[in-house]
């Protein structure tokens, strides 16, 4: 959509970038979290936030057992994440 204006050259070559610029930003952001990973209190705040979204999800299904299963749409992009 970005290169929408620009000339056939420009399109390819600006794709290719954009392409390859994300690619590696993958593996550096993947190489970087590894060594995160070996951190021993980053895996005890991960399994916590783990825990607490296992436990709002489980809170979530209690309720919804009363009610019929329909899906509802949230207001803002933030309530949606």
């Amino acid at each position: 959509m970005s290169t929408q204006t620009l000339k056939k050259k420009e399109k390819t070559k600006a794709i290719f970038r954009g392409v390859a610029g994300a690619a590696i930003m993958r593996i550096v952001f993947a190489l970087l979290f590894i060594q995160l990973l070996d951190y021993p209190p980053l895996k005890v705040v991960g399994a916590l936030m783990l825990f607490w979204v296992a436990a709002k999800l489980y809170k979530q299904l209690r309720n919804n057992e009363e009610t019929e299963n329909k899906v509802h749409g949230h207001g803002s992009f933030w309530h949606a994440i």
